[in-house]
């Protein structure tokens, strides 16, 4: 089963944007039976971003405190990732 990380900045505003990350990544997932729910999870980071990891690897990342995130390009590296 792969395990899906996505690591935020809290002090540059990314935690809501994180969790709106996770919950389309979720409602993806539900159609991936080689990924569980409970694999996907949030990680406080030190660095400025807001960063999706699968199995470890970084996918996708942002870096600007105070841009906006977009979910699907997210859920895009997620899928290559998985299909690669």
């Amino acid at each position: 089963m792969a395990s899906i990380e996505i690591e935020y900045c809290g002090r540059c505003r990314f935690g809501e944007q994180a969790a709106t990350t996770r919950r389309v990544l979720l409602s993806w997932l539900r159609e991936r039976p080689d990924v569980d729910a409970e694999q996907v999870t949030l990680s406080p980071a030190t660095e400025d971003i807001l960063c999706v990891a699968v199995d470890g690897e970084r996918v996708w990342c942002a870096s600007e405190p105070g841009r906006r995130v977009d979910a699907v390009e997210a859920v895009n590296a997620v899928r290559r990732r998985l299909a690669g």
